[in-house]
């Protein structure tokens, strides 16, 4: 795109050699490898979730206890917990090391802040689509607790990145940028809202409709990325000297950074 070139020159090896000695590149090429892994991981749980299964059926119908080792789910094991763990926070770092965090200053909090953030995030959305797939109420109440420390910590983190970018309150209200965020925020209110009443729900242990509500906190959730979409292509353009990084009052679009000349 850079370089104007049509879409058959995208596998080009110039130009994939020009893409991989960027920081950018390299990020896309560890992500796409941690993604590999991360695959492989979850094909090994289902062809082992498989034969678990049919071992479990095999002592049902021969009327004998099933070992232990078929009782124990691949999922629940350490190795396989901390293995997916590691491969997941090593793919969010990827967005987090190459985003537009890492062209902040300080580039290290900035990328650690997006992290944590990225993190929350995934914990919370990720337990909702789980709540949704299963019945499991031990699972539910384990989200439920995880959800409440992880929405928190979204929120702290990404007012810390509002802030951030922000040198003050007239920004937000004066570009497309700032106003997009307001939506935002308002939406975040509204998902804030349906968690508080999960979390009673699940506390309460209530017979309320658990999974209707849980359903429409995902939607409202994705509402919510869309609108980060669209903040993440409305950007504040950064001139960079020598010892200061500028905020100019004005948007462009992703990428758009420019090194002020002397």
């Amino acid at each position: 795109y850079a370089s104007g070139r049509g879409w058959f020159e995208v596998m080009d090896g110039t130009s994939l050699l020009d893409v991989l000695s960027t920081r950018l590149g390299q990020g896309i090429a560890a992500r796409v490898g941690l993604l590999v892994v991360l695959v492989v991981l979850v094909l090994v749980a289902r062809r082992r979730a498989r034969s678990e299964a049919e071992v479990r059926a095999q002592s049902q119908e021969l009327g004998t206890p099933a070992t232990a080792g078929a009782r124990t789910s691949i999922t629940e094991r350490p190795w396989w917990r901390s293995s997916a763990a590691l491969v997941g926070g090593g793919i969010l770092l990827t967005f987090s090391a190459t985003g537009h965090p890492s062209a902040s200053s300080p580039a290290s909090i900035a990328a650690a802040v997006d992290f944590v953030h990225l993190g929350a995030i995934v914990l919370w959305l990720g337990g909702l689509i789980g709540m949704i797939a299963g019945e499991d109420r031990a699972f539910v109440r384990a989200h439920s607790r995880s959800a409440t420390i992880a929405i928190p910590l979204a929120i702290v983190t990404g007012v810390w990145q509002t802030w951030h970018l922000l040198d003050d309150g007239g920004d937000i209200t004066g570009n497309e940028w700032g106003r997009a965020l307001l939506v935002k925020v308002a939406v975040v209110l509204v998902v804030l809202t349906l968690a508080l009443v999960a979390r009673w729900i699940v506390v309460a242990d209530t017979t309320a409709p658990l999974r209707r509500l849980v359903s429409v906190e995902i939607v409202v959730a994705l509402v919510i990325v869309v609108i980060v979409q669209n903040v993440k292509n409305i950007v504040v353009v950064f001139f960079v000297d020598e010892d200061h990084l500028f905020k100019l009052d004005h948007h462009a679009h992703v990428g758009a950074i420019y090194a002020k000349s002397n």
